[in-house]
């Protein structure tokens, strides 16, 4: 599958079917093109729905996820959406025909869900990711001090740009929007879920723009579902970057009385 803009940044993806030997141990592989898949809006329109902008495949090829996060709502702008195709669903088209439109959870203008997707290998789980999603985050005044009804009323607010990643299961024969994926590191245009990944009971966001141990240097979050009993992901750790760059090349002044760093210079 190779996607593409076509005009009016609608966005459509190819399918290519693979038709030399995959047994013969060649390493000359010839496709031919099978088939277009053009993204068109709710109201029959095909302009700026970002189709195709992500991809993510089964491994068998017989699932496959389209993410169009420029997709509007019915009141709001570039909510996004992915939509789920099924190969050869009845048994004699060998093309992909549409099963689901999975819409993007709440109503929150422009978090353009389907910014990113992957799938594991069965087809089963995949994981979305929402560029523009706005996180909460609890408000706090004066440093925690003030509390307002014995510290029941909690004032939220939103991380503009924090970015969101979402998972979905198959059940059945449809995918149910199961769990939205959190860090506690995530702040305002962290542009969480930029990145994802899912290994069966194993999810890995991308944070490119949290801030880590210097500003910009990303962090990764590892999710897992793997205690019996339990169907939401729990945040295992959350990696920032290995080395601080910026202190590459410099010297440092260090107090041998509190064995602490000083100073960089």
């Amino acid at each position: 599958a190779v996607s593409s803009r076509a005009p009016g940044n609608a966005g459509k993806v190819d399918i290519f079917v693979r038709t030399s030997q995959s047994n013969d141990g060649s390493t000359m592989n010839s496709f031919s093109h099978a088939q277009t898949i053009t993204g068109v809006a709710s109201d029959g329109s095909s302009l700026n729905t970002a189709f195709g902008e992500a991809l993510a495949m089964s491994k068998d090829g017989t699932t496959l996820t389209i993410g169009a996060p420029g997709v509007d709502g019915t009141n709001d702008n570039d909510i996004g959406s992915v939509y789920y195709y099924k190969w050869n669903a009845d048994g004699s088209t060998n093309t992909y025909t549409l099963q689901q439109t999975i819409s993007g959870p709440g109503s929150l203008t422009n978090m353009r869900f389907g910014t990113t997707i992957d799938i594991n290998d069965a087809g089963t789980r995949i994981v979305i990711g929402a560029e523009n999603f706005a996180s909460s985050r609890e408000m706090q005044f004066d440093s925690g001090e003030t509390t307002f009804d014995l510290q029941d009323t909690t004032i939220v607010d939103s991380n503009p740009g924090s970015g969101g990643a979402f998972t979905a299961t198959m059940y059945n024969t449809k995918f149910v929007i199961d769990d939205r994926l959190m860090s506690d590191t995530v702040t305002a245009n962290d542009d969480f879920g930029r990145g994802v990944c899912v290994i069966d009971g194993t999810v890995f966001v991308g944070s490119p723009n949290d801030k880590g141990i210097v500003t910009g240097d990303g962090t990764l979050s590892t999710f897992d579902l793997k205690v019996e009993g339990e169907y939401a992901w729990k945040n295992l750790t959350t990696e920032t970057a290995l080395m601080d760059i910026n202190k590459l090349g410099k010297v440092f002044e260090y107090n041998n009385g509190s064995k602490q760093i000083q100073d960089y210079y």
